[in-house]
């Protein structure tokens, strides 16, 4: 359950066949940037999924959420929930190609980057007159006859591999009511970015549970995957601080090779006798 800091008061769950779906934590980037918020009105976690599941999201409010204006005045706090197309970008490519060329990975990877695989969930509080305010959604045609994405389009990726979903529809019921407003007020207030993993990617129970604003005791799992993580990392980063060094090395060796043939040249060319004259006094 993300309890999203920028609006106290209101849940959101991921649930599939009316169960409510384990998170656990995302460190990617959000990808959507016309969603951005303050960090601390942002959660990102990784749901379980199967083949052709369902999902539904829901949200929630409880005793802690106090509308900004009286709901009996000539003014009303109202919540707009919108959730962009849910899994209509998930015409699940049916084959992943290890052998691509460089331009269908560069092709595929403009796909990826667009949000394959993911759910976004934005909650905004308003006030408003008779109107439903319009949110922009992602561009579906991106995704149009996608059968196939190469392997590595999709390093780095919180995308299951090899967990397929049909064509999917988003059934989408904002339970709004008008107010008296002469305008209305968007105050973005929090989002919520929901991808993908298989259950083999992040077994139940490896991580604590998200519950935004509060991080929990850390599972050893957790540690050991973090630890790995910052293990690879300085590894990576002193096999290229090696290269750079070892490259290094080489040029002087070659520079020093150069001036010491340059000096014995010169010998070579001066090398007539020298006569040493004593002008001490005796």
């Amino acid at each position: 359950m993300a309890i999203l800091e920028g609006l106290p008061g209101i849940q959101v769950t991921i649930e599939s066949d009316g169960k409510t779906l384990d998170e656990y934590p995302d460190d990617e980037d959000f990808k959507f940037r016309e969603y951005t918020a303050p960090e601390k009105a942002m959660s990102t976690v990784f749901v379980p999924c199967v083949s052709d599941a369902a999902f539904s999201i829901r949200l929630r409010t409880t005793q802690e959420y106090v509308p900004s204006l009286p709901p009996n005045g000539p003014h009303h706090d109202g919540l707009l929930f919108h959730a962009s197309p849910v899994l209509v970008v998930l015409d699940y490519p049916e084959e992943y190609v290890d052998d691509a060329n460089a331009d269908q990975i560069a092709s595929d990877i403009k796909i990826t980057n667009q949000g394959l695989g993911e759910i976004v969930v934005v909650v905004r509080r308003i006030v408003y007159k008779d109107h439903v305010l319009k949110v922009a959604r992602r561009d579906e045609k991106a995704f149009e006859n996608v059968s196939q994405v190469s392997e590595k389009a999709l390093k780095g990726k919180a995308i299951s591999h090899g967990v397929k979903f049909g064509k999917g529809t988003t059934v989408h019921l904002p339970r709004l009511r008008s107010g008296k407003s002469s305008d209305y007020v968007d105050s973005r207030s929090s989002a919520m970015a929901i991808s993908f993993a298989t259950r083999n990617d992040y077994p139940p129970n490896s991580f604590p549970r998200t519950c935004f604003g509060s991080t929990g005791p850390v599972s050893n799992a957790e540690r050991v995957a973090r630890l790995k993580r910052e293990i690879d990392l300085i590894k990576a980063e002193e096999e290229k601080e090696n290269r750079r060094r070892g490259l290094k090395r080489q040029f002087k060796d070659d520079d020093d090779l150069q001036i010491s043939r340059a000096g014995k040249s010169r010998s070579r060319a001066t090398g007539a006798k020298v006569e040493m004259i004593d002008l001490t006094d005796d």
